[in-house]
């Protein structure tokens, strides 16, 4: 969670001006919510292998296909791959909207997969 904390707080510290503009840092946060996608993938999958039929997937979309895990990587990233071509598609009209929203997918969807980790850990 610190980690989460950190990164929030480097992303809120930027001059606005900064994500105003076509910038690294507008880039950035949109390779970090790539990022995030990859690890709640990765974690999410771990935690249907090692806990079985414990395991309850949280997503209503996804739970259709946490029993397997080729399905559930197919949708995953499909779903990832759609949400990244749209924050490409209009950071250039709406970079600070973007910002936020990529930002936003960083911070959610990386708290999950750092909360599937703790979960497979403690079991």
């Amino acid at each position: 969670m610190k980690i989460l904390t950190l990164i929030a707080t480097i992303f809120l510290s930027i001059n606005s001006k900064a994500i105003a503009q076509d910038s690294n840092w507008l880039h950035l946060a949109i390779t970090s919510s790539v990022i995030a996608q990859g690890a709640d993938l990765s974690t999410t999958s771990w935690a249907a292998g090692k806990l079985g039929d414990k395991f309850e997937e949280a997503n209503p979309i996804l739970r259709l296909f946490a029993n397997d895990p080729l399905k559930l990587a197919v949708v995953k990233i499909s779903v990832a791959t759609a949400l990244t071509w749209y924050l490409l598609r209009e950071h250039k009209n709406h970079p600070k909207a973007v910002f936020i929203i990529a930002l936003a997918q960083t911070v959610v969807i990386g708290y999950v997969a750092y909360r599937n980790a703790q979960l497979v850990r403690q079991k």
